[in-house]
């Protein structure tokens, strides 16, 4: 069930990180920020974050993996995991939006 979850949660980063390569406009990661941002290349910018993106839904799906052997260390890495790839995520991000923002 557990993985079902995560392979659920990954699937909708994958598919976040599909519309943010596609996208013409600068996207913006975090939730509820409706300003728009100006950027230098706007392609290259959704494509970094198009992979950070792609990055964050694997770790996903690795912990969720990790979570299915039962074992109590497993579970507690995966859940380190997911905590420092979202710590990942946004230091990677703010430093992406630094070299691109104008």
């Amino acid at each position: 069930m557990i993985l079902f979850i995560f392979s659920i949660l990954s699937c909708c980063f994958i598919f976040l990180s599909w519309r943010t390569y596609h996208s013409v406009t600068p996207v913006n990661l975090w939730a509820n920020d409706t300003t728009e941002i100006k950027v230098k290349d706007v392609q290259k910018y959704n494509h970094s974050c198009s992979k950070l993106l792609l990055g964050y839904a694997f770790s996903l799906f690795i912990s969720g993996i990790m979570t299915q052997t039962q074992n109590i260390l497993m579970i507690i890495i995966a859940i380190l995991l997911i905590v420092f790839s979202s710590l990942l995520l946004m230091i990677l991000y703010t430093n992406i939006e630094g070299k691109y923002r104008l």
